[in-house]
Parts: structure tokens; C-alpha cells; sequence
């Protein structure tokens, strides 16, 4: 059988390590699948951070010059769009420009922004109760499937996965 995973080394503190191994055995959870999982976190965090980049650009005048008690000092890169709006549609956003202190082009960037935020977190749910169905399905499909085995099912996964679960028994590096 193929591995399906690769084993990789680093160095961290050892006030990291005591931490990581002690959330590890409150969780139940090999360190291996708690570094997935911050793994999978950072990742998430940095489409946030790229989301939150994109709704402060030109979120105000002053933070959009980089000027004096603004949020951002670094200027996001921005690129020109030419879009045609119905006329009613421009005098809303002209009116919430206003009330709001930003310019039409902060409050279209900020519009936008919260758009695709909206739109990324809708496809991830939809990934993820996708993902869900297809566990769901085959876990249906093998219900009824006679059991090939008697010993316990976590010795025979261990068996399967060879030396890729040596850190659930505790013979790690």
C-alpha cells in the first residue's frame, strides 16, 4: 500500500512542544492531526486576513493615504474596473457613501469585499456538506458489509497504516 502521507521534522521551543503535547492528550489526539489541524486554521485565517485587507482598502480617507492615525500604513494595490450601474443603484450608493464618510469607490471596495467573503464562506459550507454526503453515502454503502475480521477495527487501521500510526502508540521521534 502506497503512503498516503509524509513524515516532516522542525523545531520549536520546548515550552511549544510541552503545550502542543499536552493539547494533544486532552484532545485524545495524535500530534500529527493537531498540526492538521492549525494547519487547516492558518490557512483559513490567512483568507480572512486577505478579506480584511480588501474591506479596509479605502475604508477611509485618511487610512486610504496611509495619513496620521491610520489603520494602514502600506498601500494594497489596487486596480482600476470601469462597471455600469443602473442610475437609481449609483444614487443609493452615493447616498450610503455619504452617510457613511467614504468615498463611492471605498464603499463599492468594502461592498465587493463582504461580497466575495460571503461567497467564499457559502462554497466552504458547500465543500464541506458535500464532503459530508460522500461520507454519509459510503459509510451507507459499507453498513451492510460482513465483516471480513473479528480482531478490533483500530488494530486492523494500525495494520493498514503501518508506520503512519506509530504516534497513537506513543513510539514517536
Amino acid at each position: 500500500m502506497a503512503r498516503t502521507a509524509v513524515t516532516i521534522g522542525f523545531s520549536v521551543p520546548p515550552e511549544l512542544a510541552a503545550e502542543v503535547e499536552r493539547l494533544a492528550q486532552e484532545e485524545g489526539r495524535s500530534r500529527s492531526a493537531l498540526f492538521r489541524d492549525m494547519l487547516r486554521s492558518y490557512r483559513e485565517q490567512a483568507e480572512l486576513r486577505v478579506l480584511e485587507d480588501l474591506a479596509e482598502c479605502g475604508t477611509s480617507r485618511s487610512a486610504a493615504r496611509g495619513g496620521p492615525g491610520s489603520v494602514r500604513s502600506a498601500r494594497v494595490e489596487t486596480e482600476r474596473v470601469a462597471v455600469t450601474l443602473p442610475a437609481s443603484l449609483v444614487v443609493e450608493v452615493d447616498r450610503i457613501a455619504a452617510e457613511s464618510g467614504l468615498t463611492r469607490s471605498a464603499l463599492i471596495r468594502e461592498a465587493s469585499a463582504s461580497y466575495v467573503a460571503v461567497r467564499m464562506e457559502q462554497n466552504r459550507k458547500r465543500t464541506l456538506l458535500e464532503a459530508t454526503g460522500d461520507l454519509l453515502a459510503f459509510l451507507e454503502q459499507i453498513k451492510g458489509a460482513p465483516a471480513l475480521d473479528d480482531r478490533p477495527t483500530l488494530e486492523i487501521l494500525r495494520e493498514l497504516r503501518g508506520p503512519l500510526d506509530s504516534d497513537l502508540r506513543g513510539d514517536e521521534e
